[in-house]
């Protein structure tokens, strides 16, 4: 039994709740087993030194966690190459590529494999995809495979969700940051279609979310009396897309403190 099995983990972690591949390593591997199961087959010196470890790379990857809406402001990244051919599968068919005639941004990519490339990409509402440009050739990202892209001032993370009982990987607008996630549909432009909204804690797929005063007082229910107050205070409205945002903001600095 691995320590994966006794220790839920992943509610220690904030942001969208998806454990990092350096913690999995970490929560699978045989001497941080023995420190939380076999206690008494290490020196107390040993005992420390795991305990530190681990507890550095949970910090470690709880603030990594939470920089998916800094992905612009990165300075260290690394430019277009071959690895990209790992994550995207290149368009063929010209007569998409003419007719959509893609205007391309500047964005940075986040594997992973928490990896982050310099490319050119835009979001595809009619197809739901994320397209990136080099070496001359349009490329369909695999969602699988990354962890989330900032397209310009727009942040998309790729999350599975559930639909009809089926289960399926695809893009959220990440609009808020924190636990809970508030995420939203991005919709064909000049779409008359109502602007979807889904919140996400922790492992839970994101769930459809229908924003009023009401249920934001039910979700945020650790400091409802605050943010009843600065509801009341701001004249705020949970409907309007600002008001919703900047009530998410102020839950998540809450929790900080």
């Amino acid at each position: 039994m691995l320590l994966t099995d006794l220790l839920p983990i992943h509610k220690l972690l904030p942001a969208l709740g998806t454990p990092l591949p350096l913690m999995r390593v970490l929560l699978q591997s045989t001497p941080v087993n023995l420190l939380f199961q076999h206690p008494n087959k290490l020196s107390n010196m040993k005992k420390t030194i795991l305990l530190g470890l681990f507890c550095s790379t949970l910090l470690t990857a709880a603030a990594q966690s939470q920089q998916l809406l800094e992905l612009q402001h990165l300075e260290e990244v690394t430019p277009p190459n071959h690895q990209l051919l790992f994550f995207s599968l290149k368009i063929e068919d010209p007569k998409i590529l003419h007719e959509q005639r893609p205007d391309w941004s500047d964005a940075v990519l986040l594997t992973n494999d928490q990896d982050t490339f310099q490319v050119k990409a835009l979001y595809h509402p009619i197809y739901k995809e994320v397209w990136i440009h080099f070496f001359n050739a349009t490329y369909r990202l695999y969602p699988q495979k990354v962890l989330g892209i900032a397209i310009g001032e727009k942040t998309y993370v790729s999350l599975e969700y559930q639909n009809n009982d089926q289960l399926y990987c695809g893009y959220f607008e990440l609009l808020s940051e924190g636990v809970p996630a508030l995420l939203r549909t991005p919709n064909v432009p000049h779409s008359k279609k109502r602007t979807a909204y889904w919140v996400k804690s922790f492992d839970n797929p994101p769930t459809p979310f229908s924003p009023s005063n009401k249920s934001i007082l039910k979700l945020f229910t650790r400091h409802k009396a605050k943010i009843e107050h600065l509801l009341k205070s701001k004249q705020l409205n949970a409907k309007k897309a600002e008001d919703l945002v900047y009530l998410f903001d102020y839950y998540h600095e809450l929790n900080k403190r």
